[in-house]
């Protein structure tokens, strides 16, 4: 199916909105590894672990147009995990 170029461009443009928006959640993401690393010294695949599954909240929660971790609620967190098992194999 190929999409048309208004389609392209309002996909690009989503797509460049929701990159500056991971950005914004990312610096308490590497402030958080930076102490889990650094003062509860935890192994390095915890930390990659906790990395992915930061990554992948973040980007669910710009999914939803949420931008700021200020903004998070809890029923947010639970959709999220609601999502995730759906998509683990079971």
């Amino acid at each position: 199916m190929m999409l048309s170029l208004t389609n392209r461009r309002k996909l690009l443009l989503r797509s460049r909105r929701m990159v500056k928006q991971i950005l914004i959640l990312q610096p308490a993401i590497d402030e958080f590894l930076g102490h889990a690393t650094l003062e509860r010294g935890l192994a390095k695949n915890s930390i990659a672990a906790y990395k992915s599954d930061l990554g992948q909240l973040a980007a669910y929660l710009v999914s939803k147009d949420i931008a700021d971790w200020a903004s998070v609620e809890r029923s947010d967190l639970v959709d999220f995990l609601e999502d995730l098992a759906d998509v683990l194999p079971h």
